[in-house]
């Protein structure tokens, strides 16, 4: 007596297979379209950005909120070394410039709020430069370093933060975000030079 055969779609193989083919189509089918939509969204988030910075455009001194902290940018200076006080601590020097910039941060939150270098930005000319965040920085600014420090409600704190710039670089601004991570995405920006 001859076994009978399942038809196809009964075997439990065919719709793995069917399965695998739908997900790889899904996946690759969209990828041209999407990329060429995500980029003309960027390029107008892009605009937008750069046309509410200019909008907003604040002066160093000036009491500036956004999302749950309150700035006040007090200064910057230029030079192309930072020195040490401490005998075991070397100078930092570089080719280029450092910008230092004080400031002092308030959290409007009713929680502790995270305060760090990554809140900040220096923006010139479509260049974005983050802050120097390694170990001798943070020897050399001592105190005025707040690295991940939780600042309670109400309260500020005074700090010093430092980028590495370009020699020639002539006109920059400070970008200051909401917070860190999840809690960013609200951007002011001051003119610093």
């Amino acid at each position: 007596m001859a076994k009978e055969r399942k038809p196809i779609w009964k075997r439990w193989w065919f719709w793995i297979l069917i399965i695998i083919i739908i997900g790889i189509a899904s996946c690759g089918g969209g990828d041209e379209d999407t990329g060429t939509e995500q980029q003309v969204e960027e390029q107008g988030d892009t605009s937008a950005k750069e046309e509410e910075t200019k909008e907003e455009l604040l002066s160093v001194g000036q009491p500036v909120k956004t999302g749950d902290f309150e700035y006040v940018v007090k200064g910057s200076s230029e030079t192309n070394e930072i020195k040490s006080d401490n005998q075991f601590i070397d100078s930092k020097t570089t080719t280029g410039k450092f910008i230092v910039v004080d400031y002092s941060v308030k959290n409007l939150d009713s929680e502790a709020r995270m305060v760090d270098a990554g809140l900040f930005r220096i923006k010139s000319g479509g260049n974005e430069f983050k802050p120097m965040q390694d170990g001798d920085i943070m020897m050399l600014l001592g105190d005025a370093n707040l690295f991940l420090e939780e600042v309670n409600p109400q309260m500020s704190r005074e700090g010093k933060i430092v980028f590495e710039v370009p020699a020639d670089l002539a006109t920059y601004d400070l970008q200051l975000s909401s917070g860190l991570g999840w809690s960013g995405g609200e951007y002011k920006t001051v003119k610093l030079k």
